[in-house]
């Protein structure tokens, strides 16, 4: 059996989707901390911040999967998938726990990999990536991970400020943000790059403006965030874009994968994993999904549930993209 932790969010309700079409016939007990009155299935009430509340959940479960945003208490004695990038897993080796395995983090450091193996060696990667779609409150404080607050001022400490321009596919006039964390540092070294830029893509400045605000601590930045982009989104189309571009001595190679679902995008890859790790695929020891050894076999299985509406693959630069396609 399956233990889902957060089961009735956005992306939980997702992942639940995506693991009936993998594995259909395991059992799936869902759980959070108040199940809507016209729940159907296996619910259970947990508080991951009550240990005892967690091991009681998962006590006759195979693997639990967290999508609830939280951090656990006390991880019980299973295998486990995290689909942000919380976790407390560092003193654990015997068995394996994946996390950082939704988009972004998770997919957005996958695609350079699955890239690679037609582009050697690698001279320069390009990430620029857009989400459009309101932040959760998990997605709002793993941004809120890229700054400092010293004297109640929330500084940027990887972004830099950003100027309108042009980025092929994504739009003519958007704003571009500089970041570096965990995954795209451990994505660089894994692949010996010596070059590289992921930016953030933004359809407007907004997030600039927020974070030139005030701010006394990590949760009122992560709300203002959460409410601004909810303001912002309201009767537009949701979307999560990726355009990667890596050049090598002779070749290069530039990726536009798109989804109209960015939720269905990140339960199809947090499914995805915890499936790998269910069927032996994944050695046991902590890692960030993208920085596993085995991310192949979890990427295999996330493109048997067609997670993207557009993946094109064009064997030239993306300035040589545009060029071509002015001239016809």
């Amino acid at each position: 059996m399956i233990g889902l932790i957060g089961a009735n969010g956005k992306i939980g309700s997702e992942i639940v989707k995506a693991l009936h079409e993998l594995v259909p016939d395991e059992d799936i007990k869902l759980g959070c901390r108040r199940p809507s009155v016209d729940s159907q299935g296996l619910w259970q009430v947990v508080d991951i911040t009550e240990t005892t509340s967690l091991k009681d959940f998962g006590q006759d479960c195979s693997i639990l999967i967290n999508a609830s945003g939280g951090t656990p208490a006390l991880l019980p004695e299973l295998p486990f998938v995290e689909l942000g990038n919380q976790n407390n897993f560092s003193s654990i080796t015997d068995k394996p726990i994946l996390y950082g395995c939704g988009s972004v983090p998770g997919i957005i450091g996958m695609i350079p990999r699955v890239l690679s193996e037609t582009v050697s060696p690698i001279k320069r990667l390009r990430m620029d990536y857009i989400i459009n779609e309101p932040l959760s409150m998990t997605a709002a404080f793993d941004m809120t991970e890229s700054y400092s607050l010293p004297s109640g001022n929330a500084k940027k400490s990887q972004m830099s400020a950003s100027v309108p321009e042009c980025v092929p596919f994504i739009g003519d006039e958007v704003y571009r943000y500089r970041f570096s964390d965990a995954e795209t540092r451990g994505i660089d070294r894994i692949l010996n790059v010596k070059n590289s830029e992921w930016s953030m893509v933004r359809e407007s400045d907004d997030l600039e403006q927020v974070f030139t605000m005030q701010f006394t601590s990590r949760q009122e930045l992560a709300e203002k965030l959460y409410t601004s982009s909810h303001i912002q989104r309201q009767g537009l189309e949701n979307s999560i874009q990726f355009l990667t571009e890596l050049q090598g001595d002779k070749m290069a190679v530039t990726c536009f994968a798109k989804c109209s679902n960015p939720s269905a995008l990140s339960g199809k890859t947090c499914a995805a994993a915890a499936v790998a790790v269910l069927q032996g695929k994944i050695r046991n020891g902590v890692s960030l999904l993208s920085l596993s050894d085995d991310w192949k076999a979890v990427w295999e299985l996330i493109m048997q549930t067609k997670p993207f509406d557009v993946w094109t693959v064009y064997p030239c630069c993306m300035d040589k993209i545009m060029e071509e396609e002015g001239e016809l």
